[in-house]
């Protein structure tokens, strides 16, 4: 029988190893771009539109992680001789891929913020506590358990897209749609990766964007009626504009659980808040902008007199390392009472505070921490 010249028999066709080869990094690709984007691209979608800082830097990091791993293991797992062998490949490689999921909302900001800004680089700016190590195994746990579907789908999908190559074994449409099942089975581990990984830091952020944008289009009547915090509405509501960024600053520091958090937001004004969030509720803001006004003008005091005024505040928040202490009186003739803040940037619970002085100095303190902050260097 002939089709176009090319002679057909009804004998089963035998898949050659380069087609198949193809086929298993084909459905592997699929599968690690589906698990990006349904984890650190849907993250980025929801944080970009509450304004958060870096919306999108997960996604860059955590795309290329994932085409890799997904294409080389869908690729080896058509080397291996049998399902077995290709599913326990699979369960490895998506236990490999939650780990990174795990790690990269911490350890992969900080990566991103140091090339954004050098001034960061070599900071924790999320610290991984315990409680993130906890829901990682417990993301960990069924993704390896499901990784032995995905492997076991792989050689179904592959398998299929032979059986749909034109007579000559060439690939076509039929063929790429059915190893587009990859995208389809990873909705389930990127669900597990979402509930207990991205959530806790998500879901902070979003609160805090949600508070301001409801006073802005409503003003306090329509925070108090979708049930949010009115107070911080009220007190501070004149003062939002339309244009702020909303940076996760950290968990709480003392108990370490992911049920408190301290989220910052800065508004084009120069204003700044930073707002504590319980569970899904913004239950207190400060104006962090007076407040670091204040400690640099208490800074300033102590190293022209030698007086540490904080340590009069029962709170004992705002600690000034001794180091720091001393070397501000050392600099007591560059300093004087006359000064002013000239930049400020903020990273997670880091805030880098310039100050210029009448006398023609220039310093830049490092405050570290939201719940307790510390003063841990100044220089020239």
């Amino acid at each position: 029988m002939y089709d176009n010249g090319v002679v057909k028999t009804d004998q089963p066709r035998q898949a050659p190893t380069v087609v198949l080869r193809i086929a298993g990094a084909g459905y592997g690709a699929f599968f690690g771009l589906g698990l990006a984007l349904f984890v650190w691209g849907y993250d980025g979608l929801v944080l970009s539109r509450a304004s958060a800082d870096f919306a999108w830097g997960l996604l860059m990091l955590g795309l290329p992680c994932a085409l890799l791993i997904g294409g080389a293991t869908g690729y080896l797992g058509i080397l291996l001789s049998g399902v077995g062998w290709t599913a326990l490949l699979w369960a490895a490689s998506l236990g490999a891929l939650t780990w990174i999921a795990g790690h990269i909302p911490f350890e992969g900001f900080d990566f991103i913020a140091s090339v954004v800004n050098p001034r960061f680089a070599r900071l924790t700016l999320r610290p991984y506590l315990e409680a993130n190590e906890v829901r990682m195994i417990l993301a960990l746990i069924p993704n390896v358990l499901l990784g032995f579907a995905v492997g076991y789908l792989e050689t179904r999908a592959s398998d299929a897209a032979w059986d749909y190559t034109d007579a000559r074994g060439r690939m076509g449409l039929r063929s790429w749609c059915a190893l587009m099942l990859g995208l389809l089975v990873a909705v389930v581990p990127a669900v597990i990766i979402h509930v207990l990984i991205m959530q806790p830091i998500r879901a902070p952020q979003l609160q805090v964007a949600r508070l301001v944008a409801t006073t802005l289009q409503g003003g306090v009547e329509a925070v108090e009626a979708t049930g949010q915090n009115r107070i911080e509405a009220k007190n501070y509501g004149q003062r939002f504009t339309p244009h702020y960024t909303v940076q996760f600053a950290e968990f709480a520091t003392i108990t370490e659980d992911l049920y408190t958090s301290y989220v910052t937001v800065a508004f084009d004004t120069g204003f700044a808040l930073q707002c504590v969030v319980m569970g899904e509720r913004v239950t207190f803001c400060e104006d962090i902008t007076k407040k670091f006004e204040t400690r640099i003008g208490d800074m300033v005091h102590a190293g022209l007199t030698g007086e540490q005024r904080w340590r009069d505040d029962p709170t004992r928040t705002f600690v000034v390392e001794g180091a720091v202490v001393e070397w501000l009186r050392n600099q007591q003739e560059r300093l004087s009472e006359r000064y002013a803040i000239t930049r400020t940037e903020r990273k997670g619970p880091v805030t880098l505070i310039e100050v210029q002085f009448d006398t023609g100095f220039t310093m830049t303190c490092r405050f570290s921490g939201a719940a307790v902050t510390r003063v841990v260097t100044c220089s020239p």
